[in-house]
This record gives C-alpha cells, structure tokens and sequence, in this order.
C-alpha cells in the first residue's frame, strides 16, 4: 500500500494505492455420493450455474486485488473532524 496526501486550511485530501495477493491453499473433492448438503445446488440457483461450480475435482484457491482509494477529510471543529474515502477495485480469483 503506498498513498500520498495534501492539506490545506480546513481540509486534507489523499490519494492510496494497494495491491495484494494470496495463495489460500488446495481443495479435494471427496467423490461422496450422495453429494453432502454443502456442495448440493441451492434450490434458488439455475442448476446449469450450479453444475459448474467449483466443488468437483481438486485444485488451489488463489485471489489478488488492486485498488485505488480517493480519500478526504474536513477538520470542522478543534474536536471534530469527518473523513470519507471511495474506492474502485479489480480484482481476480483464478
């Protein structure tokens, strides 16, 4: 994370960057059959989404993130001060 910010008079303005990744760890399919209530498809979800989910077969969990995140604050009084921060992010889980 690296982030860079400006204050002036009343307010502060900033700008943080952030970048992360991580590898989980592995999944294994049990083969059990019937399937256990956790890999079974929600009755409210399309059984042809459901079919491809990720519960058969093994394999590794990954996930990364990157995100930019404008952020402000205004010094109202000598005891309160309010900050608001945005964000946007993209992320992927392979």
């Amino acid at each position: 994370m690296v982030g860079a910010n400006y204050g002036r008079g009343n307010w502060l303005v900033g700008l943080a960057l952030t970048r992360s990744s991580s590898d989980s760890g592995d999944y294994t399919d049990t083969d059990a059959v019937p399937r256990p209530a956790t890999q079974a498809c929600p009755h409210a979800m399309d059984a042809v989404l459901c079919d491809g989910a990720v519960r058969a077969g093994d394999g590794k969990v990954a996930a990364s993130l990157t995100a930019a995140i404008p952020y402000g604050a205004l010094q109202v009084s000598e005891r309160l001060q309010l900050w608001g921060a945005v964000g946007y992010g993209s992320g992927e889980w392979p």
